[in-house]
């Protein structure tokens, strides 16, 4: 059983194959919420960039916050901003494939 602290701790280090495949999840999940759909595309996006970089720097905090680790380094939110970043940019890819499948109006 995985115990809280490797559960942050495998947030804080997603490695690349696995924050594309959380920013596509992300994408596809997010096109199920009703008021998701119903806003702009430039807010969108930015609600997605919220999501994306959220995730990783709030389990940098809990990790923190419950002692799994003594104290976040450079490195450590280097690590969480790189993983958001990385997630984002998936998401949208993602998004533009499945615009791309939809004829224009």
């Amino acid at each position: 059983m995985i115990t809280w602290c490797e559960a942050l701790a495998w947030v804080l280090v997603v490695k690349d194959a696995i924050a594309t495949v959380i920013g596509v999840v992300l994408s596809v999940l997010a096109e199920y919420v009703p008021k998701y759909t119903t806003i702009s595309p430039r807010m969108k996006r930015l609600v997605m960039l919220a999501l994306c970089f959220a995730i990783p720097i709030i389990a940098l905090l809990l990790a923190w916050a419950s002692n799994c680790i003594t104290q976040p380094t450079g490195d450590d939110v280097w690590q969480a901003v790189y993983a958001g970043a990385l997630t984002f940019l998936a998401s949208q890819i993602a998004h533009t494939i499945q615009l791309s499948r939809f004829p224009k109006q």
